[in-house]
């Protein structure tokens, strides 16, 4: 393992992190990644993802843990109570991205910019499973696409491709 590399325990996010991308860490942890609040870390399972690298509660500090979602835990492919390594990464402003959804999609402007500022900020990585909001219904659908690849981070001008299997 290499100095920019830690090895921490999986735990359940805080609640008022759910769907946002985050993966909350202590500070020593940061220190040692070399990175700071708001960077993005790579978080290795059985597969990699990424997520937005925030401070833990203080109550939390140098337990060698990670706060992450369901849906983070899904994209790296571990649960609650395992293992995962994790590292600074740096990535690009996402230009575009392709997204499949078992069920017929179709938007109209204000639903399709509700969903694009639902994940506004969030690394995404090729192959990871999202979700997007319409208004009060969320949506999941995974990432088929992403320029630059394999990772990004979405912005208010990253345009989404929406795909179907109907």
């Amino acid at each position: 393992m290499t100095r920019n590399t830690r090895s921490l325990k999986v735990l359940e996010d805080y609640t008022r992190d759910v769907g946002k991308g985050i993966a909350r860490i202590d500070y020593d942890s940061m220190d040692s990644l070399g990175a700071s609040t708001g960077d993005i870390i790579e978080i290795k399972g059985k597969r990699r993802t990424v997520a937005k690298c925030l401070p833990l509660d203080p109550s939390d500090a140098g337990k060698g843990i990670v706060r992450i979602d369901r849906l983070i835990r899904h994209n790296a492919k571990i649960r609650i109570g395992q293992y995962v390594l994790v590292k600074q990464v740096t990535l690009n402003d996402a230009q575009s991205m392709k997204v499949f959804s078992t069920k017929k999609i179709t938007l109209d402007s204000e639903q399709y910019d509700y969903a694009q500022d639902d994940v506004k900020g969030h690394p995404i990585m090729m192959g990871d499973k999202i979700e997007l909001s319409f208004f009060d219904e969320k949506s999941e659908f995974e990432v088929r696409r992403i320029n630059p690849s394999p990772a990004a981070v979405m912005t208010a001008k990253t345009k989404i491709i929406f795909l179907n299997t109907k």
